[in-house]
């Protein structure tokens, strides 16, 4: 939750002996009520540095618990729960690259236009709000008043209907930069 910086992972994965324990908490895992596989990402200590392992654990490995799945309003395709991982034990070939590679560059990886649709679907959800909140205000009385015409109802419209133009002026503009290759603001 807390983004792509490892030190701000909370997620750690340790030697004891020849294998390794993870410890932490994903908070929305996507498909994991139904996944078999799961490619945790988990920061480590070498020598004062801090680096970045993804280890492979399948599903039921003792310390990997499964929470209930998130509900959500829309993107009901998609499976979303938490993950726990406590005294899971990995053996050092599960971790994707190799235990003595620092995994940080994969980060990178991570493809900026999902994060982008996920953002662009909510948007998309933030202006069919303002558009049935209009509607209704539109159609329905206080007393003899239209709600639109009431001062307070109003100006609480053109907030948010400011709000969603703002979104709508940043998506554009990330999607921009992503056509132009520059994703390090994404």
């Amino acid at each position: 939750p807390t983004g792509k910086s490892v030190a701000d992972f909370t997620t750690t994965i340790r030697e004891d002996g020849d294998k390794l324990v993870l410890d932490g908490y994903k908070s929305f895992v996507t498909n994991a009520a139904t996944a078999d596989l799961y490619a945790i990402v988990a920061k480590r200590e070498n020598g004062g540095a801090q680096l970045c392992s993804v280890a492979l654990i399948k599903r039921g490995t003792s310390g990997l618990t499964i929470g209930k799945e998130i509900d959500r309003v829309g993107l009901q395709e998609v499976s979303l729960a938490p993950v726990t991982i406590e005294n899971c034990y990995v053996a050092k070939e599960d971790i994707l690259g190799g235990w003595d590679k620092d995994a940080t560059p994969l980060l990178a990886g991570v493809r900026p236009s999902a994060r982008l649709n996920y953002a662009a679907r909510a948007a998309g959800k933030a202006s069919r709000a303002f558009e049935e909140a209009y509607a209704f205000v539109c159609n329905k009385y206080s007393g003899k008043s239209l709600l639109i015409d009431i001062p307070t109802v109003s100006l609480r419209l053109a907030e948010m209907r400011a709000k969603v133009s703002c979104i709508d002026m940043v998506l554009r503009d990330l999607s921009s930069q992503l056509e132009d290759g520059n994703v390090e603001l994404i």
